[in-house]
């Protein structure tokens, strides 16, 4: 018994002594706290899931031909349902009681998503889909350790919107490049 009370007190003297390794970081979120304005913007909201249900309630419009706009849209619903599908595959590995660092990484994730305020991280497909890279990979990663293709699908959903919202800037940079612009 006293083997193990050594082994856990060195462990949380081991854990103790790496977590100093945030300090410069806390350190620099404080004078940047105290030594600017304040942004006026909100990354957080008290009601679990609210920015993905207005940004499920209000699509984002798009500046563009009545197809282009409803192509978007309907891109917007299929990376939407990937990322519901990554926090459905992570929050079940936890029920599970699935503990691996994989899913426990991608629970933390879910948190963070589920409590991402409406605004700008849910304006459009490239900014959700970037905020929350970590959650949709970790996801991906634990289904192909599991066998499981659906992760990694839910993770690309949001690959064809992105295409689309980049592609005229594609299409430009390679005009240049190829003199034909």
């Amino acid at each position: 018994m006293e083997a193990v009370d050594g082994a856990v007190g060195r462990s949380i003297r081991d854990a103790a002594m790496f977590s100093t390794a945030a300090l410069p970081a806390v350190a620099w979120f404080v004078f940047v706290e105290m030594h600017t304005a304040p942004a006026g913007v909100e990354f957080f909201t008290p009601v679990p899931f609210l920015g993905f249900i207005e940004r499920v309630l209000h699509p984002a419009t798009v500046a563009a031909s009545p197809a282009i706009e409803m192509l978007a849209r309907a891109l917007d619903f299929v990376a939407l349902a990937g990322l519901a599908a990554a926090i459905v595959w992570a929050i079940s590995r936890l029920l599970s009681r699935v503990l691996t660092p994989a899913s426990i990484a991608g629970g933390l994730f879910v948190l963070l998503a589920a409590f991402l305020a409406p605004g700008d991280l849910w304006s459009d497909t490239y900014s959700f889909a970037r905020t929350l890279t970590p959650l949709l990979l970790l996801c991906a990663l634990d289904g192909i350790d599991e066998g499981r293709g659906w992760p990694a699908i839910a993770m690309l959903a949001s690959d064809p919107r992105i295409a689309l919202q980049m592609g005229g800037q594609v299409l430009k940079v390679v005009r240049g490049l190829t003199g034909a612009g």
